[in-house]
């Protein structure tokens, strides 16, 4: 690898998973034609009515502006994540349907539904789950002050990596026994942050 990298811990914990990307992706980490920048993976999924183990990303979705940047439930080729965080947020209106129209926040509504809030979120490949954490974790009292991405963040400790052109799927699972209610119209943001690789 280069030096033109500048997230050395990146870099390190790469180094480290190396035997577990796919063939290509070796290949050019190899020849040091993989470099690192930031990553910023989303998904908004309307969950109105929603119970039991539901796949907010799938591999019938097609990458869609506004609504997901994720193709097929796969990162593109050499795109390897590094997951660093995650946020979730949350909106709800009382007809619509399309998320991209939705204002999401990370407030706990002041009326929780306790099917989504009691819920988690689990991100899965290779059929195991690399993570796996309570929704609630993710809201707090009152908006963040800073910019959406930096203090609602949950940031792990124990980094995973999500490998390229491999399917993986962002999950909820809503509390045993309860489904989202249908009153109004609920609408979940789930956003992956980190470091990922792409091709010089």
């Amino acid at each position: 690898m280069k030096k033109q990298f500048l997230d050395v811990t990146s870099q390190e914990f790469l180094l480290e998973l190396a035997e577990n990307l796919d063939t290509d992706s070796k290949d050019m980490l190899n020849q040091g034609e993989l470099v690192i920048e930031d990553a910023d993976f989303y998904v908004r999924s309307q969950v109105t009515g929603l119970g039991g183990q539901n796949d907010l990303v799938s591999k019938s979705d097609n990458e869609k502006v506004g609504t997901r940047n994720i193709d097929r439930a796969q990162l593109p080729s050499l795109e390897n994540l590094i997951l660093q965080g995650i946020q979730v947020a949350y909106g709800t209106d009382a007809a619509e349907v399309d998320s991209a129209k939705i204002n999401y926040s990370t407030k706990k509504p002041a009326s929780p539904d306790p099917a989504l809030m009691n819920g988690e979120i689990v991100i899965e490949q290779d059929n195991k789950p690399l993570i796996t954490v309570p929704v609630d974790r993710f809201f707090s009292g009152a908006d963040s002050n800073e910019p959406k991405g930096v203090k609602d963040v949950v940031w792990l400790k124990s980094w995973r990596l999500v490998k390229a052109r491999r399917p993986f799927y962002i999950k909820l699972k809503t509390a045993e026994g309860l489904s989202i209610g249908t009153a109004v119209k609920h609408h979940l943001e789930v956003r992956l942050y980190g470091s990922k690789t792409r091709k010089r």
